[in-house]
C-alpha cells in the first residue's frame, strides 16, 4: 500500500473525484486547505464556483501574494495502482 497527497484546485476537485472512481478508486480524504503556487491566478474561474470564497482569500505576503483555497486529497492504494492514481 501507498499513500498519495495530492492538493487540487477547486475548480478540478469533482474532475478528480470522477476520475479516481472510473479507476476504481473510492476511498479518500479530503481537507479544505489554503495555498498558493508560481502560476498566476484568474480569480474570475474561482468565484464562479459556488462557493463564498471572499473571505478565504487573503493577502498573506509582502509582496501581495495571495492563498487560494484548494483541497488537499489524501489515498491509500495498492502498490500496482501507484501508477495510474
Amino acid at each position: 500500500m501507498k499513500e498519495i497527497i495530492a492538493i487540487i484546485r477547486m475548480q478540478n476537485v469533482n474532475e478528480t473525484k470522477r476520475a479516481l472512481v472510473d479507476i476504481g478508486v473510492y476511498g479518500m480524504t479530503a481537507i479544505k486547505v489554503m495555498g498558493r503556487g508560481k502560476m498566476a491566478v484568474d480569480f474570475s474561474v474561482l468565484n464562479g464556483n459556488g462557493e463564498e470564497i471572499h473571505g478565504l482569500i487573503e493577502d498573506t505576503l509582502a509582496g501581495g501574494g495571495r492563498f487560494i483555497p484548494k483541497r488537499l486529497f489524501n489515498f491509500m492504494v495498492p502498490d500496482d495502482q501507484v501508477k495510474q492514481v
